[in-house]
């Protein structure tokens, strides 16, 4: 065999070991390589968001959502870490895939900027670490956050949302804190049908 044989073949086998690993990466990516919105944020995030806020978080007295800008699982170091209550999670939903609280863990190990991209039925603010601590930096005056943010209902913390490799199911956590003792924790797992999210079952892990 000739040194220009084996460079043609050794420069084949690059070749073929390359589209292999585009191959592998596609497949594991699946639907998160499409859709992308902002720095790791799927158009599907926000509408999982939409579904779950309109379905549970509007109320005849809310005029206004106060969202943090940037995602969070806040909290949930206070009942034992990610890991033991995403396992009390999954051994509570019926019907939570495996795969889907795998990803949760996995997109929650980075935390990323959320956009005006809700679709939902009342106005909403993404407020700043930079502004909350502006109304805060007296103390937690929740007065003066219901002065600047009238007929809200306080700071809302959305996790980066948790999909299965079909999309077609998603667990979410939000954090919420009306007042110094009034907050909740809660996950939240949502079902896609007929391009439709509906919120399928929740569980809170933590009260104030």
């Amino acid at each position: 065999m000739t040194v220009e044989n084996k460079i043609i073949i050794g420069a084949s086998i690059i070749v073929a070991l390359l589209v292999c690993l585009l191959s592998l990466v596609y497949f594991q990516l699946g639907p998160f390589a499409q859709g992308r919105t902002d720095k790791g944020l799927l158009q599907e995030d926000y509408a999982v968001y939409s579904a779950l806020i309109n379905a549970r978080y509007i109320h005849d007295n809310v005029e206004l959502l106060i969202i943090y800008e940037y995602t969070s699982t806040e909290g949930i170091s206070d009942t034992g870490g990610m890991r033991k209550t995403l396992k009390y999670v999954k051994s509570k939903m019926s019907g939570l895939s495996r795969k889907t609280v795998n990803n949760f863990k996995t997109r929650n190990g980075q935390v990323r900027l959320l956009k005006n991209l809700f679709n939902v039925n009342v106005k909403y603010v993404l407020i700043s670490s930079g502004e909350r601590e502006e109304v805060f930096r007296y103390g937690m005056r929740w007065d003066k956050f219901y002065e600047k943010y009238p007929n809200s209902s306080g700071i809302m913390r959305l996790s980066r949302v948790g999909f299965n490799n079909k999309m077609k199911q998603a667990l979410v956590y939000v954090g919420k804190q009306q007042h110094g003792l009034s907050g909740s924790g809660v996950f939240y797992l949502l079902t896609k049908k007929n391009n439709v999210w509906t919120v399928k079952a929740e569980l809170p892990v933590w009260i104030s």
